[in-house]
């Protein structure tokens, strides 16, 4: 029983993104610093400090003026809390997995090997750690006790088959020279827009607020806690 409950502290530490050093900036899924984050967690970059030198549909097209989808467009201005405003999305909960680096091809490899099933678990845990972190003023572990990490992982690890893969795009970002070396650095970023619906997903996180609620053998604050996130938490998911 030791053994089994040091293993899942040992690899809930490694989902788990809180810093216990408060002067550190809070990273998004990607590492990057958050400035600032959208009510989903993830950093909004607008205006972005590059330019689009390049772009899928672009590429595939004939006319060099071809833009890039609204939805990319939007998430690069407005992060996730932008895209579920758009009126396409307003019945889903919507995820953005990406990458970026050099090499075209790499990417184009990690696009063709994606598998909605065994990610979305991912994104939607580290959403939802956002969610319980935002609640409790950085100090989840204190404000819900063992809950914490026992809900945490179980989102990461359920399965949700009504999530799917809408679309997914890529552009190549281009920087300015540095010190006027006169040489433009560029950078792909691959983007894979998954969609879930508002219900389906409420369902499945509410089942496991329930079975995991006292799990942990809360005390009475961190009960009145974890009563108070589960009553409220989609009101600002």
């Amino acid at each position: 029983m030791k053994g089994s409950l040091a293993a899942l502290r040992s690899g809930i530490a490694v989902l788990l993104l809180v810093s216990s050093c408060t002067s550190e900036p809070k990273k998004t899924p990607l590492g990057l610093p958050a400035a600032p984050l959208d009510a989903a967690g993830y950093t909004l970059q607008a205006p972005p400090p590059y330019l689009v030198g390049d772009h899928k549909r672009k590429s595939e097209s004939e006319d060099p003026n071809q833009p890039p989808p609204q939805w990319v467009n939007q998430y690069i201005a407005a992060g996730i809390a932008g895209l579920e405003a758009m009126p396409e999305f307003q019945n889903y909960y919507v995820f953005v997995d990406e990458v970026g680096g050099p090499n075209k091809g790499a990417l184009q490899q990690w696009l063709a090997g994606y598998r909605v099933n065994q990610d979305i678990g991912r994104l939607i845990a580290i959403r939802a750690q956002n969610r319980f972190i935002r609640d409790s003023e950085g100090f989840p572990d204190r404000t819900y006790g063992r809950y914490f990490e026992y809900i945490i992982r179980a989102v990461s690890d359920s399965s949700y088959p009504e999530a799917r893969r809408a679309e997914d795009y890529w552009i190549l970002k281009r920087f300015p020279p540095q010190n006027n070396e006169g040489i433009e650095a560029g950078e792909y970023r691959f983007f894979i827009l998954i969609l879930i619906t508002r219900g389906a997903l409420e369902g499945k996180l509410r089942s496991l607020f329930l079975q995991y609620k006292t799990l942990g053998k809360p005390d009475r604050l961190q009960l009145a806690a974890i009563n108070r996130i589960s009553d409220t938490f989609f009101a600002n998911f």
